[in-house]
This record gives structure tokens, C-alpha cells and sequence, in this order.
């Protein structure tokens, strides 16, 4: 596929509407050592840029920002980044959209998708 053809999902735009809540409340943690693995095993030192894909209520973002320097989150769901922003996490970027359309330096991104 070329870098300028779009990519199509197959999942509604409106696929997670009205279930941010429920998840924020109802979904079982990620396990902290799980957590720790993933900053570990990136070799992260505090100064690099993380970017969630799909990050639903930010669970994972939220539990390893302080690792890096800036957190983009990337989301379809609007409801999700409002749930996710009441944390208020200074270093965490909240983005409505495809990460398709994204216009981020590439550089030094660590990308997880859970």
C-alpha cells in the first residue's frame, strides 16, 4: 500500500459510542508488572515520546506516562478521551482521530496498542 492511500477499517466510526464509562469503571487493570515489562524492555529513560493507539480510557498511557517526556494518545471515540482527560496527566496529549492523519515527528515513538 502507498503512503497516500487511506486506510479503511472495518469498524463503524461509532463503534465504542456510549461504552467509555463502562470501561473506565468495569475493565480490570493492566497488571503493574506488565506495565513495568513494557517501559523496561523499550529502554526508556524519561525523555522519549509514547504513542497510544486505540487507547480506549487511557489505562495504559495513564499507568506509563511518567516514563517519557510526552504521551500522544490517538482515539475514535470522543467519549474516551473525555474520560481519560479527567486524570489530568500534564504530559498526556489527548487526540480525536486516526492516527492516519496524525502529523507527528516519527522520531523516537514508542508505539503500543492494547
Amino acid at each position: 500500500m502507498n503512503r497516500d492511500e487511506e486506510v479503511h477499517s472495518n469498524l463503524a466510526k461509532d463503534a465504542f459510542a456510549g461504552t467509555a464509562a463502562f470501561y473506565a469503571r468495569y475493565r480490570i487493570p493492566y497488571p503493574k508488572r506488565l506495565l513495568a515489562d513494557l517501559a523496561e524492555g523499550s529502554g526508556v529513560t524519561g525523555n522519549g515520546r509514547l504513542l497510544a493507539l486505540a487507547h480506549g480510557p487511557g489505562r495504559v498511557a495513564l499507568a506509563i506516562a511518567s516514563s517519557f517526556r510526552e504521551v500522544l494518545t490517538v482515539d475514535l471515540e470522543p467519549e474516551t478521551i473525555e474520560a481519560a482527560q479527567q486524570m489530568q496527566v500534564g504530559n498526556i496529549r489527548w487526540i480525536v482521530g486516526r492516527a492516519e492523519q496524525l502529523a507527528v515527528n516519527a522520531a523516537k515513538l514508542l508505539v503500543s496498542r492494547f
